[in-house]
């Protein structure tokens, strides 16, 4: 972090896209639930690997100051994050590999990305995702859409993706390859594929995002503003998380 001759932050050392707190859980070994696939009961309250990860997170705002608080990022109005890593005013920034298309276009300083480094247990994990695609039955060009999206899931349309640079094609054969692997900034970008061993998927439960955005995240604002501490925030959440254990029932 660098400050100038007032006090004022004129570069954090860290900031994420949006609250990435779920990439501390996993990153130290942490869970949310007892089994990913066929979740019985939470686990994040419990779990002392968890609580290690969301304390790491807290302690870069409110122990060492070194990330950007959520007040700090509110009193910057419409400023994103991304912006600060592109005009310098962050020097480390966590997101995802569909930044490269914006990030090409910074002069003013080298850039590449790294993983995750391991937890001090030697533990590596984080969160990931993918994209989908789907047909609306209500769709009145469903034949199309069929073509469509065989296309965009097919070789060709990896291949075309993949000359983007916003994200890791599906198809290893492409990943793999020179469309992929482009010679571009960023130059590791080899690594997102040897990452793929420490990927961790949501618990596959209906209710995940209701708990995850409107239970866990409200009471995780306290101990990033500084008000709570991790322990604290957990020992409140056992009691609303067993009132709404993970939801698996066949539609």
């Amino acid at each position: 972090m660098k400050t100038d001759d007032t006090g004022k932050v004129t570069r954090w050392g860290f900031v994420d896209d949006w609250p990435m707190w779920d990439t501390w859980v996993y990153d130290a070994g942490g869970s949310f639930t007892d089994n990913v696939k066929h979740p019985t009961k939470w686990t994040l309250a419990s779990d002392p690997d968890t609580l290690k990860g969301l304390q790491f997170r807290a302690d870069l705002m409110n122990k060492y100051k070194v990330m950007l608080p959520p007040a700090g990022l509110a009193a910057m109005g419409g400023s994103g994050t991304s912006d600060m890593f592109v005009n310098g005013s962050t020097a480390m920034f966590l997101s995802g590999l569909w930044k490269t298309p914006q990030f090409r276009g910074i002069k003013d300083f080298k850039w590449d990305i790294a993983m995750l480094p391991k937890a001090p247990n030697g533990f590596r994990a984080f969160s990931t995702g993918g994209s989908g695609y789907g047909i609306l039955k209500t769709s009145a060009h469903k034949k199309e859409a069929w073509e469509l999206i065989k296309f965009i899931s097919g070789e060709e349309g990896a291949k075309r993706l993949a000359a983007t640079g916003l994200a890791q094609p599906a198809l290893m054969s492409v990943s793999n390859s020179p469309l992929f692997l482009d010679g571009q900034d960023p130059q590791n970008k080899k690594m997102v594929l040897d990452a793929m061993k420490y990927v961790k998927y949501n618990p596959m439960c209906k209710n995940w995002f209701e708990v995850h955005d409107s239970i866990i995240g409200p009471e995780l604002d306290k101990v990033w503003n500084g008000t709570e501490t991790p322990a604290e925030a957990l020992d409140k959440l056992k009691p609303a998380l067993e009132q709404n254990p993970p939801d698996t029932a066949k539609p």
